[in-house]
């Protein structure tokens, strides 16, 4: 059975026809890409007969946490790091304490090349996302909760990190950071923390940023006051998405129409 990670990762990776735009596959098969730990596999979806075969892997140093596509389709972006959820097991899953971001050039067949230099990161990421240009890179933290941006190259590989010249808050536990529609705002689910035994609950927000030039700044915090009061006690985002006729957020354990 599939643990959270693993599951996380198979989703994060993202079904291969998002990826590949006019490369060229046999029209009843598409593929798909899925990973166990630091394997990031693809598999052949055959839409007609709903079955699913390896036609290839490929090893990261470390393990998969998520995975994004460039706006071209032509590119993968994967955020990879041994370290353990803090829900979880302290410490790392394997001999490698690092934390990657690292992008693979995509074939006309699906199959994954490293593309450019890997950039190491500062602690475990959670998420990785682009703005709809294709020039930014943004990856999202727990611990502590932060935000980074690298520029992309012209080639799509990951360029140099951007150095934040002003004083943001990210709540509580950012786990995931998306740009919205217009390419002018960043949305950042910032789920917060159950209470324990010990401390009272850390409250969830969505923060609204913005970015020009890669500079990020904070726009707005939004806690529903439905749940909350306001307060942000009870929401706990930890995706988001843009739906018609509004936004769709997915929390702890029920989705809500917002």
């Amino acid at each position: 059975m599939l643990n959270r990670r693993e599951l996380t990762a198979m989703l994060g990776a993202l079904p291969g026809s998002a990826l590949l735009g006019g490369n060229a596959w046999a029209a009843e098969t598409i593929p798909f890409y899925a990973s166990a730990g630091p394997n990031l596999m693809l598999y052949r979806l055959d839409v007609a007969a709903a079955s699913l075969t390896l036609a290839g892997s490929i090893t990261l140093p470390a393990n998969v946490q998520y995975a994004w596509p460039h706006p071209s389709g032509k590119i993968l972006y994967v955020a990879a790091s041994n370290s353990q959820p803090g829900s979880g097991p302290m410490g790392t899953a394997g001999a490698d304490k690092n934390h990657y971001a690292l992008a693979f050039k995509v074939g006309a067949d699906g199959q994954l090349a490293p593309h450019g230099e890997r950039r190491l990161l500062p602690v475990r990421p959670l998420h990785i996302s682009t703005d709809h240009t294709g020039s930014f890179l943004f990856i999202a933290y727990n611990v502590p909760s932060q935000v980074t941006v690298h520029k992309l190259n012209a080639d799509g590989s990951i360029g140099s990190l951007v150095e934040q010249t002003g004083r943001i808050d990210f709540g509580i536990y950012a786990h995931q950071i998306r740009a919205t529609p217009g390419n002018q705002t960043l949305t950042l689910c910032s789920r917060g923390n159950d209470a324990t035994a010990t401390k009272p609950e850390d409250p969830g927000h969505i923060e609204v940023l913005s970015f020009k030039n890669g500079q990020l700044a904070n726009l707005q915090s939004i806690a529903p006051s439905s749940i909350s009061g306001g307060t942000g006690i009870g929401f706990g985002p930890r995706h988001l998405e843009v739906v018609l006729g509004g936004i769709q957020v997915r929390p702890n354990a029920v989705d809500i129409a917002a």
